[in-house]
């Protein structure tokens, strides 16, 4: 990686900066339990630790910044990003050893430091804006510590221990008189981002303390690897608002691949005639291919004469065989095409690559590239080359190309500007938080206070944490506002990722009121199985992705969860299940379009199905959503009634559909059906969707 400005620097007195010298301490130790070696683990392509390192660097508020670590990868992945590093003892790289007891540690060696920023290396959204923020704080407003919290809105009951012959009690609400979420403003929680603390207060063993404050970040900012959110999903959030440098991201229009050790996997084969082979990846062609058709040119280069490989892959790309001096001829391809440098994308895996990849705006080596390659590179692929590698580079790009076009549409419509980095969070159709960031700074008390969660960790034995947030210290037990039902499958473990695996990336509909039939929504459809502590999972993802309609199925909401089921931007249509708890289909259609309610004879039949119309452009054709729920003991009767209902939703010119059906004679994987009435729920889908 390619280290910004950062390690140990002194700021010009000129620039107004106190002389008292603050420090960013990130604490990394090689010993993670539940993900080895975690903190330099690829992350959307960068070490988990570059991140926070890369966000402290660009801040230019701290005289030097330093990983403390006792591992050897971890330190050389630290000064890659242009930190310092202590190697902290054995003594307090124990699975027991506190946080404070290392940073003590670092300051009894580096008595040079005044302020300590401790910062999280597993919050990977951090921006610098925050940092320079909480630093000015600290240097300017005289408080002794500063730590970051986000808003949360979970209610919270008192724990009961198995044995104990007690009830239950609220915290923070009346349960007679529960809260709408809108008119709630939630409470603050720790999210262990950051903790910036002065020498004295941390000699005395405090990291909070003295004249305090917090800084309330933004929700989408607020990620923790450990308890908020999976590595695939935080991915995904790290995409859409991490932050990528000081540069803004510009979009990609050239791709420059070298083909020895990327395209192919460097090795070179020859037969009895002396006549050379190597092997490629189909996928990587694939790649090529999807660059091409989303305009992005693609050029190769190799420094020994492959033109008979190349005649042979027919890729169609202009090519530069046995170039001595890779990146001359780069600077000629940018100039002929009167790019920026930002616009220009380089794949390479060896050192004769290095200059190229630190020239380029978008950069990226495969797996296996050799070491100063790597530390080029903006990406490093999980692929290796000639596996695959080119077409997992393709992804990336087009990844950081939706957070270019999310930038550019807040631009053109007029909304408010955005830092370098950032993405469309802050869109009118879904706000997160309802304070701005100029208003995100609360004075604490000087000592304890009662409202904030602790610093200590769950002791053994005290049951499993409560998800996304950091609240183990309390005497209470926190839980979502949402799902007390007996026996709602918790949302930690398998079932947490539920929604984020069916994320699409797929256009999404223009914010015009009306969708063209001819077009793609942008769906998602989840059978939840209780909604209830799942409410902020699909929160969250929507903000990522931004969906058109939401089908649910088995919300198993009945009357007393009004206030939870609304999600700001959206309308919501939702059918309860009558009579008995489970069940419930819901389905949330985005603002920006323009849909009504079809009853379909929905009134009078006994179905778990919702149907809506949305309507089209100009001369085009209105769309019918829907989202069906079949129990597997649904009797005949209903099933007549759901057949009859998908039978007149397909007059429709378009069709989208989302359900489960859970019918035994349906075999989705044989693609086959083992029952001979016509009337099955199989039949019916096929002669449904075979005539569209």
């Amino acid at each position: 990686m390619e280290a910004g400005a950062g390690g140990s620097r002194a700021l010009p007195a000129g620039e107004g900066r106190p002389r008292a010298h603050l420090a960013a301490l990130v604490l990394a130790r090689g010993g993670s339990k539940g993900i080895p070696l975690k903190n330099i683990k690829l992350l959307a392509g960068v070490p988990l630790i570059g991140w926070v390192l890369r966000a402290a660097s660009d801040a230019g508020v701290f005289h030097s910044v330093w990983v403390s670590t006792d591992h050897d990868e971890i330190e050389k992945v630290a000064k890659q990003f242009g930190a310092q590093v202590h190697r902290r003892s054995p003594e307090v790289s124990q699975d027991s050893s506190t946080s404070l007891e290392a940073i003590r540690e670092f300051l009894n060696h580096h008595h040079e430091v005044d302020i300590v920023g401790n910062i999280q290396a597993t919050s990977p959204c951090l921006h610098p804006s925050d940092l320079i923020k909480v630093a000015d704080l600290i240097q300017k407003e005289g408080f002794d510590s500063v730590f970051s919290v986000v808003r949360r809105h979970q209610f919270r009951w008192s724990e009961v221990k198995k044995g104990e012959n007690k009830m239950t009690e609220p915290q923070n609400l009346n349960p007679a008189k529960r809260y709408r979420r809108q008119d709630w403003p939630g409470e603050l929680y720790e999210n262990g981002s950051f903790y910036f603390a002065k020498r004295h207060l941390i000699e005395k063993g405090y990291l909070q303390g003295g004249k305090m404050a917090y800084y309330e970040m933004r929700a989408e900012h607020s990620v923790d690897i450990d308890i908020d959110i999976d590595w695939p999903i935080a991915e995904q959030r790290v995409l859409s608002f991490g932050y990528f440098g000081k540069e803004p991201l510009k979009e990609v229009k050239l791709l420059v691949c070298s083909i020895d050790g990327c395209l192919t996997n460097g090795r070179i084969y020859v037969t009895e005639d002396q006549k050379e082979m190597v092997s490629y990846d189909y996928r990587d062609i694939v790649g090529i291919d999807l660059l091409k058709k989303r305009g992005i040119q693609v050029r190769l280069i190799s420094e020994r004469d492959c033109s008979k490989t190349l005649s042979a892959l027919q890729l169609g790309c202009i090519a530069k065989v046995s170039a001595t001096n890779k990146l001359q001829v780069l600077e000629e391809w940018q100039k002929d095409m009167g790019l920026s440098w930002k616009e220009v994308a380089y794949l390479g895996n060896e050192e004769s690559d290095v200059e190229c990849l630190k020239k380029a705006g978008m950069s990226g080596v495969p797996a296996d590239a050799c070491a100063v390659a790597q530390k080029a590179a903006g990406y490093i692929c999980k692929s290796n080359g000639g596996c695959g590698a080119v077409r997992e580079f393709a992804e990336h790009i087009f990844l950081l190309l939706e957070k270019v076009n999310s930038a550019r549409k807040q631009m053109e419509e007029g909304e408010e500007d955005l830092c370098p980095g950032t993405s469309g969070a802050h869109r009118q159709s879904f706000k997160l938080g309802s304070k701005g960031e100029g208003d995100n700074i609360r004075l604490a008390s000087d000592m304890l206070w009662d409202d904030v969660p602790r610093l200590e960790g769950q002791g053994a034995g005290e049951g499993p944490r409560p998800t996304a947030q950091r609240c183990a210290g309390c005497t209470t037990a926190c839980s979502k506002p949402r799902g007390d039902e007996p026996g709602a499958p918790d949302a930690t473990g398998t079932n947490r990722v539920t929604l984020g695996r069916y994320i699409k990336r797929i256009p999404s509909t223009p914010a015009n009121k009306s969708a063209s039939s001819g077009a793609q929504l942008k769906c998602l459809y989840t059978n939840a199985r209780s909604m209830g502590n799942k409410q902020e999972e699909l929160e969250t993802c929507v903000c990522l992705q931004g969906y058109d309609p939401i089908g649910i199925t088995e919300t198993w909401w009945d009357s007393s969860y009004d206030w939870s089921a609304g999600m700001e931007g959206y309308g919501l249509f939702r059918k309860d299940r009558q009579g008995r708890r489970g069940g419930g289909v819901a389905l949330y259609v985005n603002d920006q379009l323009e849909c009504v309610e079809l009853h379909l004879g929905m009134d009078e039949e006994p179905t778990e199905s919702l149907w809506v119309r949305i309507k089209g452009r100009a001369r085009a054709g209105d769309i019918t959503a829907g989202v069906c729920y079949r129990p597997p003991d649904q009797g005949d009767r209903a099933d007549e009634a759901l057949y009859r209902q998908i039978g007149a939703a397909s007059c429709s010119q378009a069709l989208v559909l989302m359900g489960d059906f859970n019918h035994p004679d349906i075999c989705w994987r044989d693609n086959a059906n083992s029952a001979s009435n016509p009337g099955s729920s199989w039949n019916v889908l096929m002669t449904t969707f075979s005539s569209k």
